[in-house]
């Protein structure tokens, strides 16, 4: 009898579908991202902070330039607050901008509600040192923030 079926011809003895094939690799590619996102070392952990204010002082300037506005920013306890300049006094554009450890801000200038450092529209701002995270950021008004050891 040549149409018989036999133990032989079950789905199990035809091999791997498609989609079993597909399962398996997505399973394998998730385990292997989750395997290199392991969490940051302390000494990356500490250099986010400097890094973080490094960035968000040189996007204001650019931010200042191109959109010809008065912008501040003001060191506290909580953070780095941005502020922006209206008719009459300073706008906060939004929650502070927190960072680990202890800020200590020298040379900044502003009292009150004031921003401690200014970003004027051609780009200068005030001169600054900042210590945080047991890095130094500085700014000499006109060139690009800097932060190192």
């Amino acid at each position: 009898m040549d149409g018989e079926l036999t133990p032989r011809d079950t789905r199990l003895d035809r091999g791997v579908s498609l989609i079993e094939l597909l399962v398996v690799m997505t399973i394998v590619s998730v385990l292997a991202v989750g395997a290199t996102l392991v969490p940051m070392r302390q000494d990356q952990a500490e250099a986010r902070g400097p890094a973080l204010f490094e960035s968000q002082i040189n996007t204001l300037r650019d931010l200042a330039v191109r959109g010809r506005a008065v912008y501040g920013v003001r060191v506290d306890a909580d953070g780095m607050h941005v502020l922006r300049q209206n008719a009459t006094d300073w706008q906060d554009l939004g929650p502070a901008i927190g960072w680990r450890g202890r800020a200590v801000l020298s040379g900044a200038t502003g009292r009150g509600a004031a921003p401690d450092i200014l970003i004027l529209p051609d780009g200068r701002y005030s001169p600054f040192e900042l210590r945080l995270e047991a890095q130094t950021c500085r700014g000499d008004g006109w060139r690009p923030v800097t932060c190192g050891g």
